[in-house]
């Protein structure tokens, strides 16, 4: 059964202030861009089975904007594995012990992670990941390195 693994880039967050950058909330243009992709990808009748962010407050406010704007209602999880600086392989592996048989998966995180997993993924280089960016990967058993495709991109912006 294919696998399909929606990953998206944050979007347009708040200038890093005195808490740190894990702290920085959506702007305003962030907030309309993650209502937009939501709309589109809810017309076109988006449904991921189970959800997961980076813990960063930008990627939880990017996915429940995304959701409601799907009207989707699955739990966003956080995921530590989904944060900036992650190695593609501990996200493939900490997604085969948690995706529990998931046909469809959205994964909100950041730069530089995410070009890395569609690169790894699918052998595609990417030159860089804007905000709001989602890559659609399916795979035709599980998430590997080039194991996967592109099937889908959707920009916010």
């Amino acid at each position: 059964m294919p696998i399909r693994i929606d990953i998206v880039r944050h979007a347009t967050a708040e200038p890093r202030g005195p808490h740190g950058d894990a702290t920085r909330a959506l702007d305003s243009n962030g907030r309309a861009a993650a209502d937009v992709l939501g709309a589109e990808l809810g017309a076109i009748g988006w449904r991921p089975q189970c959800v997961w962010a980076s813990p960063y407050v930008r990627a939880q406010q990017t996915a429940r904007r995304v959701l409601a704007a799907a009207r989707v209602d699955v739990r966003v999880a956080a995921a530590r594995e989904l944060e900036p600086e992650n190695d593609p392989a501990g996200v493939t592996a900490w997604l085969a012990a948690v995706a529990d048989g998931a046909a469809h998966i959205a994964l909100f995180s950041h730069q530089p992670l995410v070009g890395r997993l569609v690169g790894d993924w699918t052998g595609t280089l990417l030159a860089g990941v804007a905000t709001g960016e989602l890559f659609g990967v399916e795979f035709e058993r599980a998430p590997g390195s080039r194991a996967g495709r592109i099937v889908t991109h959707y920009s916010a912006h």
